[in-house]
């Protein structure tokens, strides 16, 4: 089997290259001009160099034939709302296209898509996938209309994939943040939402799985733990496997959307990766992040081997390995 993994040098993207190299498939990789492949280890896989949002830089990868193509290419972070939509639905556009003129017998395209498409929940009670989507930042509404594009117009058959919060080792977004400032000894506290979490190699595991199966053709799916957690059990368990002792520091909701525009500033002015900004702020600010993942985990009969605990400790080991934390 060969499979095509676009964004293969990023934190997903690597780890899912890893996956399917276990399962010996041949596996390709896009990745965009000038992007470090400090977790792809180039002799055992093909690499292409690329940006999705120029269809002529594509036409190179598609001389090959494709079993399965894994589209995590995207834009996460935008000083432009323009980009997102650029990147995000332009660049899947033009896979796409290029699936419909040169990859018409592709078994399956898997397109990482975020819980960000379908927006928070009003209430402690999971979001099922058929409720109405209410994205909050142009993240979200890039992912959906992308989304759209897919089920109305793709050319081949298909799975969406929304992954709820991802973490494990090589992250250094989102809920990297959490472990930066516990080792520090700064526990802060923001609200007391709730989230579906997923370790990466479980999440990988999904993927292969979501794409193998012929119940998740053409279908849509949230991606995480069965169990959803507040955030102070999170924290809570990245301080337990630290042994650290902190110190509390509650930031009121109110003030969250200022502290990602300050920090964000902040990482930009110091061009450190931002452990905060206005994006993560803006899904902060709301306290339900929760969804029905358990249609998925069935489907493929697929349980996540990886509870909270031990997935924080893998992740704890391998960030103070890398110096990332003490």
């Amino acid at each position: 089997m060969r499979a095509l993994v676009t964004g293969a040098s990023g934190f997903i993207g690597s780890h899912l290259v890893e996956a399917l190299l276990s399962e010996d498939f041949r596996v390709s990789c896009l990745i965009k001009e000038n992007e470090p492949i400090t977790w792809i280890n180039p002799e055992r896989v093909d690499i292409f160099y690329g940006d999705i949002a120029r269809k002529d830089s594509l036409d190179p990868i598609f001389k090959n034939r494709f079993d399965y193509i894994f589209h995590l290419a995207g834009l996460m972070n935008a000083r432009n709302p323009e980009d997102y939509y650029k990147i995000n639905f332009e660049g899947t556009k033009n896979i796409l296209d290029l699936c419909r003129k040169k990859a018409v017998d592709l078994k399956r395209f898997i397109y990482v898509s975020s819980v960000t498409a379908a927006g928070p929940c009003n209430e402690l009670k999971p979001k099922d996938i058929d409720c109405q989507n209410n994205p909050t930042t142009h993240y979200g509404k890039s992912k959906l209309k992308t989304e759209n594009y897919i089920i109305n117009a793709s050319p081949v058959p298909f799975t969406i994939i929304r992954p709820a919060l991802v973490y494990g080792p090589r992250n250094k977004r989102t809920i990297f943040s959490y472990f930066q400032f516990i080792s520090m000894g700064i526990n802060p506290i923001i609200g007391d939402g709730y989230t579906n979490i997923i370790y990466v190699k479980d999440l990988t595991e999904i993927l292969i799985k979501a794409a193998r199966s012929t119940k998740t053709k053409n279908r849509i799916y949230y991606a995480g733990e069965r169990k959803i957690y507040n955030y102070l059990e999170i924290a809570k368990a990245i301080q337990n496997c630290m042994k650290k002792r902190t110190i509390p520091i509650k930031f009121p909701r109110f003030s969250i959307i200022g502290m990602g525009i300050l920090i964000g500033a902040l990482c930009k002015l110091l061009r450190k990766p931002p452990i905060f900004d206005l994006r993560r702020a803006i899904d902060l600010k709301h306290r339900y992040w929760i969804y029905n993942t358990g249609l998925l985990l069935k489907d493929i009969d697929y349980e996540p081997k990886y509870p909270l605990e031990k997935g924080i400790e893998e992740t704890v080991k391998w960030y103070r390995e890398m110096g990332w934390i003490k």
